[in-house]
């Protein structure tokens, strides 16, 4: 029975790793701390595509779009973003790392292996 709970766990790894590796739907994902989901935040005219993504949000050089903030979010939100550094696109996007495998790549038997060694 703790071998089926460990590949449980396991494959509920790989789904939370799933999940935070795409790419932020700024409208419906929580990606700023303390705020949850901005699609809350907008108002109930707004006429916004609320699949837009993060790297969306950025300037051509590299900022945070304030306009299109300013045209739709509240100022104590604009100020929880704009204390967030802006992705910088010429680094590429970012990527997470799962740190039990020499590649950084997570598969269910790396978590499986973790877990195995954790008992």
């Amino acid at each position: 029975m703790v071998k089926l709970r460990d590949q449980n766990i396991a494959f509920l790894i790989k789904l939370g790793y799933k999940l935070v590796s795409d790419e932020e739907a700024i409208w419906k994902d929580r990606w700023i701390p303390n705020v949850g989901l901005l699609i809350n935040y907008l108002p109930t005219y707004a006429n916004v595509n609320t699949d837009c993504l993060l790297r969306n949000l950025i300037t051509r050089d590299g900022n945070w779009n304030i306009s299109f903030l300013q045209e739709w979010l509240p100022k104590e939100i604009i100020s929880h973003i704009l204390g967030i550094p802006p992705p910088h696109p010429d680094e590429g996007p970012d990527r997470l790392a799962w740190r039990h495998t020499s590649t950084g790549a997570f598969s269910v038997k790396s978590a499986y292996t973790m877990l195995k060694a954790d008992s």
